[in-house]
């Protein structure tokens, strides 16, 4: 959503070659194909590498693209998610508006809808580019649903998943009989209770939840809260 705002103040494009911000991409790899995990970028390091972040001053997402943009990438034009594809876009963001990443994308996003609960995690920061912000429920509630809400998805780019469903603005989303179903899941799990994880679900127009929780979901407890959120919402 940050990079979106640029794009609407014309400070980057969609199709900009990311090597015109970030050094080490072949010019053929795109703001777009990072939005939509279509690069090519793979494996994804962070996987690897996050606990030894855990509670660290420093924000990583700079470390994180010099390690992947100089693999060779495979496979592109499939949506393959991979958080190195956001760690690059927190390098590119800083390098347009030439601000830290945190000061540039809350003075957009946040800031003009009044949140007061944004921050910078005081436990995950590390990641922020990636899963490092920290909200209320509400606020997260908020956000979605004015981000994702008024605007057509296929205005940014997007990509498709399977099963008629398509990866675009960050989220997952599902169009039939008049209705655009809209989702998003995000969980650090480190250990059986170390974690933290937030949740949303829109059912456009005019209806958006949002759950937020700490530690790590047991097996088929996300897929539950899925069904129990859709259900209550279409009924």
């Amino acid at each position: 959503m940050c990079i979106k705002a640029l794009v609407a103040e014309d400070a980057v494009r969609f199709d900009d070659p990311v090597a015109d911000y970030v050094s080490g991409p072949a010019p053929s790899l795109t703001i777009a194909a990072l939005l939509t995990h279509t690069g090519g970028i793979w494996p994804d390091s962070t996987q690897e590498t996050m606990w030894d972040w855990v509670n660290g001053e420093a924000d990583r997402h700079s470390d994180v693209a010099r390690t992947a943009l100089p693999r060779e990438r495979s496979d592109t034009g499939r949506h393959r998610y991979n958080n190195e594809n956001y760690a690059i876009l927190g390098a590119v963001i800083e390098a347009a508006t030439g601000a830290p990443y945190a000061e540039a994308c809350a003075s957009r996003l946040f800031a003009p809808l009044g949140l007061q609960s944004p921050r910078r995690s005081p436990r995950y920061g590390p990641f922020l580019a990636w899963g490092g912000w920290e909200m209320s429920a509400a606020d997260y509630a908020l956000f979605a649903d004015s981000a994702f809400g008024p605007a057509e998805p296929g205005a940014a780019p997007n990509a498709p998943v399977g099963c008629g469903a398509r990866y675009g603005r960050g989220a997952l989303y599902f169009e039939a009989e008049g209705l655009r179903i809209t989702w998003h899941m995000g969980l650090l799990c480190f250990g059986s209770i170390d974690g933290a994880g937030a949740y949303f679900v829109q059912v456009h127009p005019g209806l958006t939840a949002a759950v937020t929780f700490e530690g790590c979901p047991g097996e088929g407890a996300l897929a539950d809260l899925d069904q129990a959120l859709l259900t209550a919402m279409l009924r």
